[in-house]
């Protein structure tokens, strides 16, 4: 028998299987109705219809119907259902949030109901809610103070300040109201000298032997008091012992 093939044992004729069927249908045999397609809410059942004389050309109209809706009183699961993500809230990233509808949908006779959301499996419930890149308000920010800047006796320091979003890009949404200075007055650094007669000798006195000069303060005592036959103040006060060897020559 072809695959095609139906045994007349499981076909019977539409007048017995639908008494509202008239006698015009009569030529048409069908089998029984296929079980439900679903164990639970609603479905479809199926079967074959066969003209009973072959030799004659069966009517479509008075065709039995081969396909008809079922539905079981047993409830299925549920299935969970999201809506859209909302907005992200107005935070800084790393605490901004955006959340969405989560509900449990079954259906029952073809029609969809929310229900308990114990209907559904939990260890398949989607997330409520995800973490999001918030817009956090921009913000003033300084570097370091530079150097002071030379124009004694009051000089000028300097530093950057920028207005920047919270990921690190220029901004124009700070309040210039509330920038902080970007220089200040500073005081010029003093450097040292050796003493005052060193610090402010002419160039011209600078002696022309590099290895011959002061290495102690007093040096200007020790000649006033003609110590500089001595070896220690030849020694460490050269350069004015020498200078004074020269007013005397």
């Amino acid at each position: 028998m072809g695959p095609c093939s139906a045994s007349l044992s499981g076909i019977v004729s539409d007048s017995e299987s639908r008494n509202s069927i008239t006698s015009s249908s009569s030529s048409w045999l069908v089998t029984e109705w296929s079980q439900c397609s679903e164990s639970c809410g609603t479905g479809h059942q199926t079967r074959l219809a066969l003209c009973e004389n072959e030799e004659e050309t069966c009517s479509d109209s008075s065709k039995p119907e081969v396909s008809r809706a079922c539905s079981s009183e047993k409830e299925c699961g549920g299935q969970w259902f999201t809506g859209p993500w909302g907005k992200c809230s107005d935070s800084c990233p790393g605490r901004a949030k955006q959340k969405r509808e989560v509900i449990c949908i079954v259906k029952i006779r073809g029609q969809s109901h929310i229900t308990n959301e114990m209907t559904c499996s939990a260890h398949l419930k989607p997330s409520e809610e995800q973490a999001c890149e918030g817009s956090c308000p921009p913000h003033w920010f300084v570097g370091e103070w530079g150097q002071c800047e030379d124009s004694c006796p009051v000089g000028v320091q300097r530093r950057e300040v920028k207005c920047l979003d919270s990921h690190g890009k220029r901004h124009n949404g700070c309040a210039a109201e509330d920038m902080p200075v970007s220089k200040r007055t500073c005081a010029c650094p003093v450097k040292a000298a050796t003493d005052s007669r060193e610090k402010y000798k002419p160039a011209q006195d600078e002696p022309a032997d590099r290895s011959c000069v002061d290495r102690i303060r007093k040096c200007k005592l020790a000649v006033q008091a003609r110590l500089c036959h001595y070896p220690y103040y030849t020694t460490h006060c050269c350069e004015s012992c020498r200078r004074a060897q020269d007013l005397f020559d």
